[in-house]
């Protein structure tokens, strides 16, 4: 079966994405989970792949920054012009802590129960960008007022005081502190309310347009895709159906499972 491709213009991509494949052992045989999927993703621009629960999608995004666990991964991966599963270990620690930034589903249980959102926020800024603690909180206070909380608000505060609207919100603090090339951000709303769901959302297209990261955005809710997404990745049960420009998805779907999905919105 031939693969779809992405057509789009893909010179200068921050991130190129070719024949990735990855498999996982089960009951002592390999097992494919990702079939030879191929993307690209500019400077500025959002690309979301969207599929059901077990589509492979979450695993495209662990592969990428090359996090996969007991898995068979083959294929390329190019971040910033790196081949990144053919970097050693310390070159790619560089790359995932200068280049890459994540943003998960479950905002509260991706900060420390026991220490204060000043303590981590300083833990991860200083870690990330070399910064000593004075300049850490500098920074700390710029980008809290960039998603919208004040220091006073939060910076004494522990992760169980806060909203899990603040919480994703404190997340986004700590991965745009190093001002990142690609954010993978995997369900990052779909542990929110509807409203907080669509702050958080316009957040992070306000974000992106200040900052300039490309974005790799899993999600399994194609409403959540329209309003992100400059692409849209069409994936079931490992394979890359179908990518394109999110209007042209919406007006001009080319497989009956694209059709379907956007019949029931």
């Amino acid at each position: 079966m031939q693969k779809p491709t992405d057509s789009r213009n893909q010179t200068d991509a921050v991130v190129n994405v070719k024949d990735l494949s990855i498999c996982y052992r089960r009951s002592h045989a390999w097992h494919s989970v990702v079939d030879r999927v191929s993307f690209g993703i500019k400077q500025g621009e959002t690309l979301c792949l969207l599929g059901e629960s077990g589509s492979g999608k979450s695993s495209i995004a662990l592969a990428i920054a090359r996090l996969t666990q007991h898995a068979r991964v083959s294929g390329q991966v190019i971040i910033h012009n790196q081949s990144v599963y053919d970097l050693e270990e310390t070159a790619l620690r560089q790359l995932r802590r200068r280049h890459i930034s994540f943003v998960f589903q479950n905002p509260e249980a991706a900060l420390l129960p026991h220490r204060t959102i000043g303590q981590q926020l300083l833990d991860v800024i200083c870690f990330r960008t070399g910064d000593d603690r004075k300049a850490g909180v500098l920074r700390a206070e710029e980008l809290l007022q960039q998603v919208g909380l004040a220091e006073r608000e939060v910076w004494s505060q522990y992760p169980h005081q806060l909203s899990g609207g603040m919480c994703q919100r404190v997340l986004l603090v700590m991965a745009l502190c190093i001002h990142p090339k690609l954010v993978i951000a995997d369900e990052p709303t779909s542990s929110v309310d509807a409203i907080t769901q669509s702050r958080i959302l316009s957040l992070l297209v306000d974000l992106q347009n200040h900052f300039q990261f490309a974005m790799l955005f899993i999600t399994h809710d194609l409403t959540v895709a329209a309003v992100v997404a400059d692409a849209i990745g069409i994936v079931k049960t490992g394979t890359l159906l179908e990518l394109q420009a999110t209007q042209e998805l919406f007006s001009r779907p080319r497989t009956e499972y694209s059709r379907q999905l956007i019949s029931a919105v």
